[in-house]
């Protein structure tokens, strides 16, 4: 699915760490200085229900793209994992089949490297990163890449500051990073309603009202809208700026028994060590609930 906004990268649970060619203090190979850098890229992603019998999912996984010069750090991002798209603020679009991630003709082989022993750390939970082999993309991309052990209810609280560190190796230094995490959206309301309450109720083609605490600036809200019944092919997907406030469009609403409500709060933040920038996180975490809909 293509918007008119650029896309952004998730998850499904998401942290992604982006070096920018720009920058000046990127993680640097020991090997090979001259001619590649190294980008950690770090998605975390994390699902909490309204209702509380329902496991919290959280992920996280993490790559080190060793890349020259002269590539765009985007293009080997696309080829690692895949981006969601979002729509435009104020609109709402059916996301439909996930389309293949093309790759640039240009595009010249991409080493995922060895970091040695990765760990992501929130508050006082401290979560080590597993190390697997990462598939061959195209004889383009091959490597190694980080993962978090399981999903469910994985000890990761969000809201804060998010520590990475690595141990390094004899070709990629040690690296103490941090960046700020939101937290999922809080306090959220529907028609002026808390979200988990029992009388919450959306109207098949009426609009819908959203309430919740705001967060940055620069965060986007995006919500998903699934029937039920209804199958992923049904979803519609709408996005707003993340004000407080937002209407999701009467054309989202179904004319279906109930659905499943997932509220996202999408963050891209620099990823730093005490030399500097070395990439961007970014993060994807929602509220989840399912909301009875009234005949029109």
């Amino acid at each position: 699915m293509r918007s008119s906004s650029a896309p952004l990268m998730v998850p499904v649970l998401a942290l992604a760490c982006l070096g920018l060619a720009a920058c000046t203090n990127d993680v640097v190979a020991t090997a090979d200085a001259n001619s590649s850098s190294t980008h950690a890229l770090l998605v975390v992603e994390q699902t909490v229900p309204v209702d509380t019998e329902d496991a919290t999912r959280s992920h996280a996984s993490m790559w080190f793209m060793r890349v020259s010069d002269d590539q765009a750090v985007e293009a080997v991002t696309g080829l690692v994992t895949d981006l969601i798209e979002v729509p435009g603020f104020g609109q709402c679009v059916t996301t439909g089949a996930h389309a293949a991630q093309s790759i640039p003709a240009s595009m010249v082989p991409v080493e995922l490297a060895f970091a040695g022993e990765v760990s992501v750390r929130t508050g006082t939970s401290l979560v080590p990163l597993s190390v697997r082999a990462f598939p061959d993309v195209a004889n383009l991309v091959s490597g190694v890449m980080y993962t978090a052990p399981g999903q469910s209810d994985l000890a990761l609280p969000l809201g804060g500051s998010l520590e990475v560190r690595t141990s390094g190796t004899d070709g990629l230094a040690a690296m103490d990073a941090s960046t700020q995490a939101p937290s999922p959206p809080k306090s959220v309301r529907i028609e002026g309603l808390p979200f988990d309450s029992s009388e919450v109720e959306a109207h098949a083609g009426q609009a819908l009202n959203l309430s919740w605490i705001a967060g940055e600036p620069s965060d986007r809200i995006y919500v998903d809208i699934d029937p039920i019944p209804g199958s992923p092919s049904d979803r519609v997907r709408c996005a707003m700026p993340d004000t407080g406030s937002g209407r999701i469009a009467a054309v989202a609403i179904p004319e279906t028994p109930a659905l499943t409500l997932s509220i996202h709060r999408m963050r891209v933040s620099p990823l730093r060590t005490s030399a500097g920038e070395i990439g961007t996180a970014h993060f994807d975490v929602a509220v989840v609930g399912k909301v009875k809909v009234a005949a029109p």
